[in-house]
């Protein structure tokens, strides 16, 4: 891949240079450079702003204020220039937001089993998945809303290791061509729950390796000789009930959940726990590479009244 770095002319430009070297973008169209540069300086002072105003931010579950403040604990989060500075907020929003309920699929068609608390158990205060194991390595979903086909195999990819003692990265391109008539879309949004039912009744799901990603919607090409893992159905976690959302994380393992990244701050987190005091949090992986956020993953608040839908529609499947 070619990336575009003819300087500008004049006097060098520092933050031209962050754009072009940190972030290496590539420019397709040579004309859109000065319109990204202006943009990207746009948005760092939008950055600063939302630093300055204490902006909250909200991102499967394995375990707005100045650099200065962070550090001197006076706030919980940071947020940072990121690859996705040159990106309007809508844009951003559109672009890799992808978790949506389908409404050509019948309400039956969504209810999985419901999560029972296990009773006369003692959870554990803090529980990290990634010891364990049990995590693949953070992914990037690129331009493409696809997240809720990375939830689901971070789900599954957990299961399997939990019943089989092999960590197997599954495919997210799979889901994404081949999960359309269970109420997928693609790269245009879905739901997890949507995927675990596709993988049941596909009796399985490619490895990763089989079927890499693209980031764009292709031809369904399943293989089942090249299959990781498969599921037998799926669970859900009442809405919105954190109780048992971290009893299924204590007990069950990685649990898909999907939140409300639409926040602004969201787009430039970079470290902390996204409230305003010193609370309890739910460790995320997201799918937006390691240059976002504390290498791919955000601390969300936990016990904050369901904080940006992260209970809302939270599952696992049954493996």
């Amino acid at each position: 891949m070619l990336f575009y770095t003819l300087e500008p002319c004049g006097l060098h430009d520092p933050i031209t240079s962050v754009f072009k070297f940190k972030f290496l973008k590539s420019v397709t169209h040579l004309g859109l450079y000065p319109f990204l540069i202006l943009l990207y300086k746009q948005t760092i002072g939008k950055a600063r702003l939302l630093k300055s105003n204490h902006a909250e931010c909200c991102g499967s579950i394995i375990a707005g204020s100045s650099c200065h403040r962070y550090e001197m604990k006076e706030v919980n989060y940071k947020l940072g220039m990121n690859k996705y500075g040159d990106m309007l907020h809508h844009e951003f929003v559109n672009t890799l937001n992808g978790f949506n309920k389908s409404e050509t699929v019948s309400e039956e068609q969504l209810i999985g089993a419901t999560f029972i608390e296990p009773v006369n158990v003692e959870l554990a205060k803090s529980v990290d998945w990634r010891t364990n194991g049990a995590v693949t390595a953070i992914k990037d979903q690129g331009q493409c809303g696809s997240c809720w086909a990375f939830s689901s195999t971070g789900a599954l990819e957990g299961q399997h290791f939990r019943q089989s003692g092999v960590l197997v990265s599954l495919s997210e391109q799979n889901l994404i061509d081949c999960s359309g008539k269970y109420g997928n879309n693609g790269c245009n949004g879905g739901l997890m729950d949507y995927a675990f039912r596709y993988i049941k009744e596909n009796k399985g799901l490619d490895t990763e390796k089989s079927y890499p990603y693209e980031a764009e919607n292709d031809q369904c090409r399943y293989n089942p000789k090249n299959s990781g893992a498969s599921d037998v159905g799926f669970v859900d976690i009442p809405e919105g009930d954190e109780d048992k959302l971290k009893a299924a994380v204590a007990t069950i393992g990685p649990i898909s959940v999907a939140i409300d990244a639409s926040h602004e701050s969201f787009q430039f987190y970079s470290e902390g726990t996204c409230y305003t005091c010193n609370i309890d949090y739910w460790l995320v992986k997201n799918s937006w590479g390691e240059t976002w956020g504390e290498k791919g993953y955000i601390k969300m608040a936990r016990n904050k009244k369901n904080h940006c839908g992260i209970a809302s529609s939270a599952s696992y499947p049954l493996v």
